[in-house]
Protein backbone atom coordinates (compact mmCIF):
# COMPACT_ATOMS: atom_id res chain seq x y z
CA UNK A 1 0.00 0.00 0.00
CA UNK A 2 2.72 2.55 0.81
CA UNK A 3 4.36 1.84 -2.54
CA UNK A 4 1.02 2.34 -4.31
CA UNK A 5 0.43 5.55 -2.40
CA UNK A 6 3.87 6.78 -3.39
CA UNK A 7 3.17 5.92 -7.03
CA UNK A 8 -0.13 7.82 -6.94
CA UNK A 9 1.58 10.85 -5.36
CA UNK A 10 4.34 10.79 -7.97
CA UNK A 11 1.78 10.41 -10.76
CA UNK A 12 -0.24 13.39 -9.48
CA UNK A 13 2.96 15.44 -9.19
CA UNK A 14 3.91 14.52 -12.75
CA UNK A 15 0.46 15.48 -14.03
CA UNK A 16 0.68 18.86 -12.27
CA UNK A 17 4.15 19.48 -13.69
CA UNK A 18 3.06 18.50 -17.18
CA UNK A 19 0.01 20.76 -16.89
CA UNK A 20 2.16 23.68 -15.72
CA UNK A 21 4.64 23.01 -18.50
CA UNK A 22 1.80 22.85 -21.03
CA UNK A 23 0.43 26.21 -19.90
CA UNK A 24 3.90 27.78 -19.91
CA UNK A 25 4.48 26.61 -23.48
CA UNK A 26 0.97 27.71 -24.43
CA UNK A 27 1.47 31.16 -22.95
CA UNK A 28 4.79 31.49 -24.77
CA UNK A 29 3.13 30.32 -27.96
CA UNK A 30 0.30 32.83 -27.59
CA UNK A 31 2.87 35.60 -27.36
CA UNK A 32 2.25 37.17 -23.95
CA UNK A 33 5.83 36.48 -22.85
CA UNK A 34 7.02 38.06 -26.07
CA UNK A 35 5.00 41.20 -25.21
CA UNK A 36 6.46 41.48 -21.75
CA UNK A 37 9.90 40.45 -23.00
CA UNK A 38 10.00 43.34 -25.46
CA UNK A 39 8.77 45.79 -22.81
CA UNK A 40 11.46 44.57 -20.41
CA UNK A 41 14.12 44.82 -23.14
CA UNK A 42 13.18 48.40 -24.02
CA UNK A 43 13.29 49.40 -20.34
CA UNK A 44 16.66 47.66 -19.90
CA UNK A 45 18.14 49.47 -22.91
CA UNK A 46 16.74 52.79 -21.66
CA UNK A 47 18.27 52.34 -18.20
CA UNK A 48 21.69 51.36 -19.60
CA UNK A 49 21.67 54.36 -21.94
CA UNK A 50 20.66 56.70 -19.11
CA UNK A 51 23.83 55.77 -17.21
CA UNK A 52 25.79 57.54 -19.94
CA UNK A 53 27.75 54.38 -20.71
CA UNK A 54 25.48 52.87 -23.34
CA UNK A 55 27.38 53.98 -26.42
CA UNK A 56 27.81 50.35 -27.43
CA UNK A 57 24.01 50.11 -27.82
CA UNK A 58 23.86 52.97 -30.33
CA UNK A 59 24.29 51.17 -33.62
CA UNK A 60 25.74 54.03 -35.72
CA UNK A 61 28.00 55.32 -32.97
CA UNK A 62 29.23 51.85 -32.00
CA UNK A 63 30.35 51.04 -35.55
CA UNK A 64 31.92 54.46 -36.23
CA UNK A 65 35.71 54.86 -36.50
CA UNK A 66 37.54 56.17 -33.43
CA UNK A 67 38.25 59.43 -35.23
CA UNK A 68 34.53 59.99 -35.74
CA UNK A 69 33.65 58.94 -32.19
CA UNK A 70 35.95 61.64 -30.82
CA UNK A 71 33.63 64.25 -32.34
CA UNK A 72 30.76 63.25 -30.02
CA UNK A 73 30.20 63.52 -26.28
CA UNK A 74 29.47 59.86 -25.61
CA UNK A 75 27.86 60.42 -22.21
CA UNK A 76 25.55 63.11 -23.57
CA UNK A 77 24.73 61.04 -26.67
CA UNK A 78 23.97 57.97 -24.58
CA UNK A 79 21.67 59.88 -22.23
CA UNK A 80 19.90 61.55 -25.16
CA UNK A 81 19.04 58.16 -26.62
CA UNK A 82 18.24 56.93 -23.11
CA UNK A 83 15.61 59.64 -22.65
CA UNK A 84 14.09 58.75 -26.02
CA UNK A 85 13.98 55.05 -25.19
CA UNK A 86 12.48 55.88 -21.79
CA UNK A 87 9.65 57.77 -23.50
CA UNK A 88 9.02 54.80 -25.81
CA UNK A 89 9.20 52.37 -22.87
CA UNK A 90 6.60 54.39 -20.93
CA UNK A 91 4.23 54.54 -23.89
CA UNK A 92 4.37 50.79 -24.57
CA UNK A 93 3.99 49.93 -20.86
CA UNK A 94 1.13 52.13 -19.67
CA UNK A 95 -1.56 50.62 -21.96
CA UNK A 96 -0.94 47.23 -20.29
CA UNK A 97 -1.60 48.80 -16.88
CA UNK A 98 -4.50 51.13 -17.61
CA UNK A 99 -7.85 50.48 -19.19
CA UNK A 100 -10.78 52.48 -20.47
CA UNK A 101 -10.35 55.85 -22.19
CA UNK A 102 -6.84 56.61 -20.97
CA UNK A 103 -5.36 53.44 -22.45
CA UNK A 104 -7.28 53.92 -25.69
CA UNK A 105 -5.96 57.49 -25.99
CA UNK A 106 -2.36 56.36 -25.50
CA UNK A 107 -2.71 53.47 -27.95
CA UNK A 108 -4.22 55.76 -30.58
CA UNK A 109 -1.31 58.19 -30.40
CA UNK A 110 1.44 55.65 -29.73
CA UNK A 111 2.74 55.37 -33.34
CA UNK A 112 2.91 59.17 -33.62
CA UNK A 113 4.71 59.49 -30.28
CA UNK A 114 7.23 56.79 -31.20
CA UNK A 115 7.97 58.29 -34.62
CA UNK A 116 8.34 61.82 -33.21
CA UNK A 117 10.60 60.48 -30.44
CA UNK A 118 12.81 58.68 -32.96
CA UNK A 119 13.14 61.82 -35.08
CA UNK A 120 13.97 63.89 -31.98
CA UNK A 121 16.61 61.36 -30.90
CA UNK A 122 18.29 61.48 -34.30
CA UNK A 123 18.25 65.28 -34.51
CA UNK A 124 19.52 65.88 -30.98
CA UNK A 125 22.08 63.09 -31.27
CA UNK A 126 23.54 64.32 -34.56
CA UNK A 127 23.48 68.09 -33.96
CA UNK A 128 23.57 68.71 -30.20
CA UNK A 129 25.80 65.93 -28.89
CA UNK A 130 28.90 66.92 -30.82
CA UNK A 131 31.90 68.28 -28.96
CA UNK A 132 32.65 71.96 -29.48
CA UNK A 133 36.15 71.42 -30.79
CA UNK A 134 36.38 68.78 -33.52
CA UNK A 135 38.89 67.86 -36.18
CA UNK A 136 37.87 68.61 -39.72
CA UNK A 137 37.03 65.70 -41.98
CA UNK A 138 39.19 65.20 -45.09
CA UNK A 139 37.47 66.34 -48.23
CA UNK A 140 37.92 63.05 -50.04
CA UNK A 141 37.12 59.75 -48.39
CA UNK A 142 37.22 56.23 -49.67
CA UNK A 143 34.15 54.07 -50.35
CA UNK A 144 34.51 52.20 -47.05
CA UNK A 145 34.40 55.50 -45.12
CA UNK A 146 31.28 56.59 -47.00
CA UNK A 147 29.60 53.27 -46.29
CA UNK A 148 30.45 53.60 -42.60
CA UNK A 149 28.99 57.11 -42.59
CA UNK A 150 25.71 55.74 -43.93
CA UNK A 151 25.64 53.11 -41.18
CA UNK A 152 26.44 55.75 -38.60
CA UNK A 153 23.59 57.98 -39.71
CA UNK A 154 20.89 55.40 -40.22
CA UNK A 155 21.92 52.39 -38.11
CA UNK A 156 19.96 53.49 -35.03
CA UNK A 157 16.92 54.38 -37.11
CA UNK A 158 16.91 50.93 -38.72
CA UNK A 159 17.21 49.28 -35.30
CA UNK A 160 14.27 51.26 -33.89
CA UNK A 161 12.15 50.55 -36.98
CA UNK A 162 12.73 46.83 -36.43
CA UNK A 163 11.55 47.24 -32.83
CA UNK A 164 8.42 49.04 -34.05
CA UNK A 165 7.70 46.22 -36.49
CA UNK A 166 7.80 43.81 -33.56
CA UNK A 167 5.80 45.93 -31.09
CA UNK A 168 3.01 47.58 -33.10
CA UNK A 169 1.46 44.38 -34.54
CA UNK A 170 1.12 43.05 -30.99
CA UNK A 171 -0.90 46.12 -30.06
CA UNK A 172 -3.16 46.31 -33.10
CA UNK A 173 -3.56 42.71 -34.32
CA UNK A 174 -5.01 39.49 -32.85
CA UNK A 175 -8.29 37.63 -32.53
CA UNK A 176 -10.72 35.93 -30.17
CA UNK A 177 -11.20 32.31 -31.21
CA UNK A 178 -13.66 29.71 -29.88
CA UNK A 179 -12.90 25.97 -30.09
CA UNK A 180 -15.58 23.43 -29.14
CA UNK A 181 -14.93 20.05 -27.48
CA UNK A 182 -17.43 17.41 -26.22
CA UNK A 183 -17.18 18.44 -22.54
CA UNK A 184 -15.78 21.95 -22.70
CA UNK A 185 -14.91 24.80 -25.00
CA UNK A 186 -11.79 26.96 -25.20
CA UNK A 187 -11.54 30.73 -25.59
CA UNK A 188 -8.24 31.77 -27.19
CA UNK A 189 -7.18 35.41 -27.19
CA UNK A 190 -3.99 36.36 -29.02
CA UNK A 191 -1.32 37.28 -26.51
CA UNK A 192 -3.05 35.67 -23.53
CA UNK A 193 -3.34 32.16 -22.10
CA UNK A 194 -6.25 30.02 -23.31
CA UNK A 195 -9.31 29.65 -21.08
CA UNK A 196 -11.01 26.23 -20.93
CA UNK A 197 -14.60 26.34 -19.69
CA UNK A 198 -16.53 23.19 -18.86
CA UNK A 199 -20.18 23.16 -19.92
CA UNK A 200 -21.15 21.62 -16.57
CA UNK A 201 -19.94 24.64 -14.56
CA UNK A 202 -22.21 27.10 -16.42
CA UNK A 203 -25.43 27.80 -14.53
CA UNK A 204 -26.93 30.49 -16.75
CA UNK A 205 -26.27 32.26 -20.04
CA UNK A 206 -27.38 35.76 -21.00
CA UNK A 207 -26.57 38.04 -23.88
CA UNK A 208 -26.35 41.81 -24.32
CA UNK A 209 -25.14 44.28 -26.93
CA UNK A 210 -23.40 46.86 -24.72
CA UNK A 211 -21.26 46.40 -21.64
CA UNK A 212 -19.28 48.65 -19.32
CA UNK A 213 -16.20 46.45 -18.92
CA UNK A 214 -15.00 48.46 -15.91
CA UNK A 215 -11.32 48.36 -14.96
CA UNK A 216 -8.68 45.73 -15.61
CA UNK A 217 -7.27 44.22 -12.42
CA UNK A 218 -4.88 41.85 -14.15
CA UNK A 219 -4.61 40.86 -17.76
CA UNK A 220 -4.09 42.00 -21.31
CA UNK A 221 -5.19 45.26 -22.88
CA UNK A 222 -4.21 46.22 -26.42
CA UNK A 223 -5.76 48.49 -29.03
CA UNK A 224 -7.86 45.54 -30.21
CA UNK A 225 -8.22 42.96 -27.42
CA UNK A 226 -9.06 42.68 -23.72
CA UNK A 227 -8.43 39.53 -21.69
CA UNK A 228 -8.03 38.49 -18.08
CA UNK A 229 -9.43 39.73 -14.77
CA UNK A 230 -11.72 42.77 -14.69
CA UNK A 231 -14.03 44.49 -12.22
CA UNK A 232 -17.21 46.48 -12.85
CA UNK A 233 -20.35 47.52 -10.99
CA UNK A 234 -22.49 44.74 -12.49
CA UNK A 235 -20.45 41.56 -11.95
CA UNK A 236 -17.82 42.67 -9.44
CA UNK A 237 -14.70 40.65 -10.20
CA UNK A 238 -15.09 38.70 -13.43
CA UNK A 239 -13.13 37.39 -16.42
CA UNK A 240 -13.32 39.05 -19.81
CA UNK A 241 -12.23 37.75 -23.22
CA UNK A 242 -13.29 40.19 -25.89
CA UNK A 243 -12.59 42.54 -28.76
CA UNK A 244 -12.47 46.16 -27.64
CA UNK A 245 -15.10 47.08 -30.20
CA UNK A 246 -17.37 44.15 -29.33
CA UNK A 247 -21.03 44.66 -30.15
CA UNK A 248 -22.28 41.35 -28.73
CA UNK A 249 -21.42 39.95 -25.30
CA UNK A 250 -22.15 36.45 -23.99
CA UNK A 251 -22.31 36.34 -20.16
CA UNK A 252 -21.65 32.99 -18.51
CA UNK A 253 -22.78 32.72 -14.88
CA UNK A 254 -21.11 30.07 -12.72
CA UNK A 255 -20.13 29.37 -9.12
CA UNK A 256 -16.74 31.07 -9.45
CA UNK A 257 -16.07 34.28 -11.36
CA UNK A 258 -18.53 35.03 -14.12
CA UNK A 259 -17.08 35.01 -17.61
CA UNK A 260 -17.89 37.49 -20.38
CA UNK A 261 -17.01 36.81 -24.00
CA UNK A 262 -17.21 39.70 -26.46
CA UNK A 263 -17.26 39.03 -30.19
CA UNK A 264 -17.21 41.45 -33.09
CA UNK A 265 -19.83 39.83 -35.29
CA UNK A 266 -23.41 38.75 -34.64
CA UNK A 267 -22.84 35.50 -36.55
CA UNK A 268 -20.04 34.44 -34.19
CA UNK A 269 -22.11 35.41 -31.16
CA UNK A 270 -25.14 33.47 -32.48
CA UNK A 271 -23.00 30.39 -33.02
CA UNK A 272 -21.51 30.52 -29.52
CA UNK A 273 -24.80 31.33 -27.79
CA UNK A 274 -26.72 28.53 -29.54
CA UNK A 275 -23.95 25.99 -28.97
CA UNK A 276 -23.76 26.75 -25.25
CA UNK A 277 -27.53 26.66 -24.81
CA UNK A 278 -27.58 23.25 -26.48
CA UNK A 279 -24.79 21.96 -24.25
CA UNK A 280 -26.18 23.12 -20.89
CA UNK A 281 -29.83 22.28 -21.67
CA UNK A 282 -31.23 19.62 -19.37
CA UNK A 283 -32.07 16.22 -20.99
CA UNK A 284 -35.60 16.33 -22.35
CA UNK A 285 -35.73 20.13 -22.19
CA UNK A 286 -36.69 21.90 -25.38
Amino acid sequence: MPRCGLCITQTKSLIVKETMLYHMIKVLGDGIMIYYGIIFLVWLIAVILMTGKGGFLIAGYHTAPKKEKRKYDEKKLSRTYGIGMMVIAIFITIPYILCDEKAEFLLAFMPVVIIVTIIAMLIVGNFFCRKKATEEEPENGNAAEEQDTFARKYGSLILIIIMLILILPMLYLGEVKITYEPDYFTVSVSGWKDKQISYSEITEITRQEALDVGSRTGGLGTAKLLAGNFRNGTFGDYELYAYKNSTDYIILYRLGKNIVIGLNSREEADRLYDALLEKIREPGEK
